[in-house]
C-alpha cells in the first residue's frame, strides 16, 4: 500500500528528532570544550578533542541515514488523486463542508486549488506551501476562526466606507461602488491585518442576511457592476457550495 503524505511527514519528523538529539550531543561537547579552553583545563581539552570527532561522525551518519535518505516522492504524490482524497478526508474530519469542483474543491467560502508545479495550494487568492493535510486544515480553520465583527457591525463599517467613497455624490445617491475599492480603503492602514479571504467570508455572511438594514434604513444590494464598468470580482462560496461573485455594493433607500 502506498504511503500517505501524512505518514511520510510523521516518519520524517521522527527522524529529524533523532538527528536533533545527535546534534545536541555535539553542541554539548563543544560547550564543554569552550569552557575548558576558557579555564585552561588541559585534561578536559585533550579528552574532548578525542570525543568530538566521534560525535560529529555519528551526527553525519544519522543525517545521511535519517534525513538525506527520505525518498517519498512528495511532488509526484501531490499531483495524484490519492493526495486529493487524503486532503478531502482531513477537511471533512475537521467538520468542513467539501464540494468537488473538477480537480478543485469548494470549502466554503473559498475555492481550494492544488498546484503540483509549486507545489502549493491556493486558499482563495492565498498561496500556501504547507501541503501536509493537517497543516492545510489548520490554516483554513485559522482563517475562518479569525475574530470577525458581527454581521451588523460589518454592515455598519461597509456602509461607512461606501459613504466616504460616494462623498462627491448627493447624500441620497445609491450609486454602486466597486467592492475592491472598498476593501482597499478598509486596509489603507500600514498595520491592517484583514485579508481578501476574510473580506469574502464577511461578504458571504452579510449576503445571507437580506433582512439587515443600516441605521438610516437603507437596504444592501450587490449589483453585478458599478454601471460604468464590469468591475473586479471577489469570489466566494456559500455553505452549500454555490459560487458567489461580488463586484459592487450599493445601499438603497426603501420607499
Amino acid at each position: 500500500m502506498a504511503q500517505s503524505f501524512e505518514n511520510a511527514c510523521i516518519a520524517l519528523e521522527s527522524n529529524v528528532r533523532e538527528v536533533r538529539q545527535s546534534a545536541q550531543n555535539v553542541v554539548r561537547l563543544l560547550r564543554r570544550l569552550e569552557g575548558a579552553a576558557r579555564s585552561g583545563d588541559v585534561a578536559a581539552i585533550e579528552r574532548l578533542q578525542r570525543d568530538l570527532p566521534q560525535a560529529a561522525s555519528t551526527l553525519s551518519d544519522v543525517v545521511s541515514s535519517r534525513v538525506s535518505s527520505w525518498r517519498f516522492d512528495a511532488r509526484g504524490y501531490v499531483d495524484q488523486d490519492a493526495y486529493r482524497e487524503e486532503l478531502e478526508a482531513e477537511l471533512r474530519n475537521a467538520g468542513s463542508a467539501v464540494h468537488r469542483a473538477g480537480r478543485d474543491y469548494v470549502v466554503p467560502p473559498l475555492l481550494v486549488r492544488i498546484d503540483p508545479r509549486g507545489p502549493s495550494i491556493r486558499l482563495g487568492r492565498r498561496r500556501i506551501r504547507a501541503l501536509r493535510p493537517k497543516a492545510v486544515v489548520a490554516e483554513f480553520q485559522r482563517l475562518r476562526s479569525r475574530a470577525s465583527p458581527s454581521v451588523q457591525v460589518f454592515l455598519r463599517d461597509l456602509y461607512r466606507v461606501y459613504r466616504f467613497l460616494n462623498s462627491s455624490e448627493p447624500r441620497d445617491s445609491d450609486r454602486a461602488v466597486e467592492l475592491e475599492r472598498i476593501y482597499e480603503a478598509m486596509t489603507l492602514a500600514p498595520d491592517a491585518d484583514y485579508t481578501r479571504e476574510e473580506f469574502a467570508l464577511d461578504l458571504v455572511r452579510l449576503d445571507s442576511r437580506p433582512d439587515l438594514r443600516t441605521n438610516d434604513g437603507r437596504r444592501l444590494e450587490f449589483p453585478a457592476s458599478t454601471g460604468s464598468r464590469q468591475g473586479r470580482r471577489i469570489t466566494a462560496y456559500t455553505e452549500d457550495g454555490r459560487r458567489r461573485d461580488f463586484v459592487a455594493v450599493r445601499f438603497v433607500a426603501e420607499t
